[in-house]
């Protein structure tokens, strides 16, 4: 199955049922409606924001759905069907597109069980924040020249 069939997101593309991973804690179905009034761009009848990179946007649905508010690299790829070792830089580029930076290197709260250093990953508020500047420049955006 593709991960355009696991998500439950739909782009111009493609329709998605957003996946969860009762292991890891994730609701069978992420709310994209309960995000509090502006906070960005959200799915309107499952369908991604013209301008809005449908990978960011998985992501930010998935990390936001999470209780910490923040996800391992490595486990948002499981969650998003994606190569642990492509999600990281797939992410990053889209990040730096917009000018966001990573919080603390791209390092979050949890830890490596071996030696106790801290995972990669990605915190909701920073996808946020990606989100928000690729609204910003969408066309039809209040913020974009017409």
């Amino acid at each position: 199955m593709s991960t355009a069939s696991l998500l439950g997101i739909q782009s111009q593309q493609h329709r998605i049922p957003l996946l969860s991973d009762p292991a890891c804690g994730f609701p069978r179905r992420a709310h994209l409606a309960a995000q509090s009034p502006g906070a960005g761009p959200r799915a309107v009848g499952g369908v991604v924001p013209e301008g809005i990179p449908v990978l960011l946007f998985q992501a930010h649905a998935v990390v936001s759905a999470s209780t910490d508010q923040e996800m391992a690299s490595r486990d948002l790829a499981a969650v998003l069907g994606r190569h642990p070792n492509t999600i990281g830089p797939d992410l990053c580029a889209l990040l730096r597109e917009v000018g966001v930076d990573r919080p603390d290197g791209g390092k979050i709260k949890a830890r490596y069980a071996g030696n106790g250093k801290p995972l990669p990953g990605f915190t909701a508020a920073c996808l946020q924040r990606a989100l928000d500047a690729y609204a910003a420049r969408a066309p039809g955006s209040p913020a974009t020249p017409a």
